[in-house]
């Protein structure tokens, strides 16, 4: 991509704010595309074309004020620019104050995910060891069971083996 200019780049070689690109870039003015990391290149034909028409308007602006018209309308495309330069810085840097916030929300909220996330390992963990301390209960509880069963049988046994002296 050696014939594409970052913003950057493209901001030192024409003397226009980053900012003042992004806005061009948005309202359609400079054509642009972005590169794999997301961020705006501009092609070098386009670059030129910047800076041919930076070049003209410099030379515009420097008319005398005899030509009126042409200095009014110089002077006030460079108003424009600056106030479209100011606006845009603020919108970047209120976009940047929102990508802060996203970015420390995401970091929160993935802090409490992986929180949660061990409470429940911890919860399943607990619950495991429950229910073996339940089979171990019911299997002792089976066993009194048939302790019981059998002391029945033993004491019906006996009861009849009273019965049968106390008869003899």
């Amino acid at each position: 991509m050696s014939d594409m200019y970052t913003l950057s780049e493209l901001s030192q070689k024409t003397g226009i704010s980053q900012a003042a690109l992004s806005k061009r870039i948005l309202r359609g003015k400079l054509a642009a595309q972005k590169d794999d990391k997301g961020h705006w290149v501009v092609a070098a034909e386009e670059a030129e074309k910047l800076r041919r028409g930076r070049r003209g308007r410099a030379a515009s602006s420097t008319v005398s004020p005899a030509s009126g018209e042409s200095y009014s309308r110089s002077a006030s495309r460079e108003t424009e620019d600056r106030t479209m330069e100011s606006s845009s810085t603020d919108a970047v840097s209120a976009v940047a104050s929102v990508g802060a916030v996203n970015a420390a929300t995401s970091e929160n909220l993935h802090a409490r995910t992986t929180v949660t996330t061990a409470e429940i390992n911890d919860l399943r963990n607990r619950l495991a060891r429950k229910r073996a301390e339940i089979e171990r209960l019911e299997a002792t509880l089976a066993g009194l069971r048939e302790s019981a069963s059998l002391l029945e049988q033993l004491l019906a046994a006996k009861t009849e083996l009273m019965n049968r002296r106390r008869r003899i």
